[in-house]
């Protein structure tokens, strides 16, 4: 089943942007792209099931296009930014944060990640890159679940080139196996990493146990 963002007017505006968007003075920019963000009814409307180069192109800031499960692709515009720290928001109701491509928090959705923390590597000997074990701790605060502790590690599928808005990008697949005790939840990700410069360019991450994973792939990238 798949579950769906809570239902949002038929026009989302971004409240706020820092300069981090693509030197943003005012938010009167930002206003004017409420049209392209949402030209229908919720989130998720409209006819293309994804989001266009055209209309990722009209919007001349940091972008990422978003699915829920097998929902239609949403853009979200980035919002703020501290290293790799990362906020994309559709309005002010609705956020994702990312780090290093991970989601570590949503707002919006039926269910919502409150924190996440890691990777945090187990072994000093070996790195998660290189096979070694690490851990993810989760915060889920309407299931009453604090540190919800997923251990993992994850394997280099191999060269993959991928394409996004006609963009072709060479990158290794990495696959992340998960494993909550806690929560009796077992979970896979995949991320797409740039083969030059390790950027996740894409990824698929599961983020709670009662929820459709997200696809997440950079449009304009915020660098």
């Amino acid at each position: 089943m798949m579950h769906r963002v809570r239902t949002v007017g038929a026009v989302v505006l971004l409240a706020s942007c820092v300069g981090a968007c693509g030197g943003v003075e005012d938010d009167s920019d930002l206003l004017k792209m409420g049209g392209l963000l949402v030209q229908q009814t919720g989130l998720f409307g409209g006819a293309n099931d994804s989001v266009t180069r055209e209309k990722a192109a009209s919007v001349p800031y940091a972008s990422i296009g978003m699915r829920l499960g097998s929902s239609q692709e949403a853009m979200l515009l980035l919002a703020t930014s501290q290293g790799e720290n990362l906020r994309w928001q559709a309005g002010t109701q609705y956020v994702i944060n990312t780090r290093d491509g991970h989601v570590t928090f949503t707002t919006g959705f039926e269910h919502n990640l409150d924190s996440l923390q890691g990777p945090i590597a187990d072994s000093a000997s070996t790195p998660p890159d290189r096979g070694g074990p690490y851990h993810y701790m989760f915060d889920m605060v309407d299931m009453g679940k604090y540190g919800v502790f997923a251990v993992c590690s994850q394997h280099d599928v191999g060269a993959e080139q991928i394409e996004i808005i006609g963009i072709p990008h060479d990158t290794r697949h990495i696959v992340e196996d998960c494993k909550a005790k806690q929560l009796r939840w077992r979970f896979s990700n995949d991320y797409w990493r740039d083969a030059a410069t390790g950027y996740v360019w894409k990824s698929v991450q599961n983020f709670r146990p009662d929820m459709d994973p997200l696809t997440l792939e950079i449009l304009r990238p915020e660098k």
